[in-house]
């Protein structure tokens, strides 16, 4: 079956098809700013024990009453493009986060499922599990392992919020049967329904949904009140944008109960040269 696919960059469209990589050079430059796994020697790949650093999840919140819907069709598109991620610290704690695929072989995520802020130290890639469309036990394309994380370097060393933005390259090219989220930095205005969907922690390792209508941006921010848990950090906030179909807008971080709720980092421009760098590698 032939697919579609768009992804458009700050009003540059490029049409996808199954089995055909981005419309990015090979060579693409690396960004100022961003920081690999790659980069680090392997005792840096350890990270603070999470008494003494951030956990990966961050706080998120259901606003008033909890509208997420269970998934029951995570083979179809775009939820079979979302994934869970599983990994550990390298001291014996576990963590869950959620992705999603921008390419046959790159998740976007939250910075801080790869790296805890303010630290200078990754995840350890070898624990990593990257499953896409996963629903409890049931892995219907099976599960990668991690070649890199890469994430901004104002995260890497300082934790600044805005920057809570990462990315995986997968040991597989599992985009090439899922198909992949496009990514858009089109303003999302006050009230546009957004939705999301992920691997929420009080749900286990099962897919839910959740429709909302943004509540506030920022120049690097959407704020939204979809309902989302803990395990949704690195989560898709999706819209269907025009030419480019079904784009990710932003990638979910953070909650609050506390207007304007809910909120992801918005694709920004350093947040879509990030992605293409990972792309291209």
């Amino acid at each position: 079956m032939r697919m579609r696919r768009v992804m458009v960059l700050f009003g540059v469209a490029a049409a996808l098809v199954t089995g055909m990589a981005p419309a990015i050079a090979a060579d693409a430059p690396r960004p100022d700013g961003i920081v690999t796994s790659d980069d680090m020697p392997e005792a840096a790949l350890h990270a603070v024990a999470p008494e003494t650093g951030p956990v990966p999840d961050t706080p998120a919140e259901i606003i008033g009453t909890d509208d997420r819907i269970p998934l029951r069709g995570t083979r179809t598109f775009p939820f079979r493009a979302t994934t869970l991620i599983s990994f550990g610290d390298g001291m014996g704690s576990s963590f869950q986060c959620t992705g999603f695929l921008v390419s046959a072989d790159t998740v976007a995520t939250a910075g801080h499922c790869v790296a805890p802020g303010g630290t200078s130290t990754f995840y350890p890639p070898s624990t990593y599990r990257i499953s896409a469309g996963a629903d409890g036990a049931n892995r219907p394309y099976g599960t990668c392992r991690v070649v890199s994380l890469t994430v901004s370097g104002a995260w890497f060393t300082s934790g600044v919020t805005t920057a809570d933005y990462g990315a995986i390259k997968l040991n597989c090219q599992v985009g090439n049967t899922t198909g992949w989220f496009g990514i858009t930095g089109v303003e999302s205005a006050l009230g546009t329904t957004v939705y999301t969907d992920g691997y929420p922690g009080d749900k286990g390792q099962t897919h839910w949904f959740s429709q909302g209508r943004v509540t506030d941006s920022t120049p690097a921010l959407l704020f939204y009140d979809n309902d989302t848990i803990g395990g949704q950090s690195g989560s898709p906030v999706w819209r269907n944008v025009g030419r480019c179909g079904i784009c990710a807008v932003a990638i979910h971080t953070t909650g609050s109960q506390l207007p304007p709720f809910n909120h992801g980092t918005r694709i920004t421009a350093p947040v879509a040269a990030l992605l293409q760098f990972v792309i291209a590698s």
